[in-house]
């Protein structure tokens, strides 16, 4: 039976923020924030929905994929991309890694009818849209037909899996 070893687990933890350190940049305030939690308590629930909880640490390394993987899209600092999604925790994963690299976020509620969506496209011109899979197919029609190409599935857990690219 494993032994619970706080400083072999600070040393992982280091290791994992250490690698982040590209991504992040150390003046958002919000990834601060989120670093100074991970650093006090990273086993620390974060954020729970039911069956679903990540710890402040778990919360960082999904942080940190979904920026890698919106950097190596080319979303940078003042990059427009929209967020409609409702409050799950997947929600928390994709806004952390957008305030991570910088990005502009329209948050679009998932209350609103296709012709609001559609004018919040318009006037914000996203070079990129994360939505929740329930509502995509609006998002996508809106999307594509703004030339607002991909849209990403709020609830793709492994990176480049159910990425809808519009073809």
């Amino acid at each position: 039976m494993d032994m619970y070893n706080p400083q072999l687990e600070q040393e992982q933890l280091t290791d994992v923020l250490a690698g982040l350190q590209p991504v992040f940049s150390s003046s958002n305030p919000l990834y601060e924030l989120l670093h100074q939690k991970v650093l006090a308590s990273p086993t620390r629930c974060a954020v729970t929905d039911g069956a679903i909880s990540f710890s402040y640490a778990e919360l960082l390394q999904r942080v940190a994929a979904c920026a890698h993987y919106l950097s190596a899209r080319g979303v940078t600092a003042g990059t427009r991309v929209a967020l409609y999604a409702p409050n799950i925790p997947l929600f928390y994963v994709w806004y952390h890694a957008l305030h991570a690299v910088g990005a502009v976020i329209l948050l679009i509620p998932v209350t609103l009818h296709e012709r609001e969506v559609a004018r919040i496209f318009e006037q914000g011109k996203p070079m990129l849209a994360i939505a929740e899979l329930a509502k995509m197919q609006q998002v996508v029609a809106c999307a594509q037909s703004l030339s607002v190409l991909p849209v990403i599935d709020v609830y793709a857990d492994d990176i480049g899996v159910d990425v809808v690219d519009g073809a």
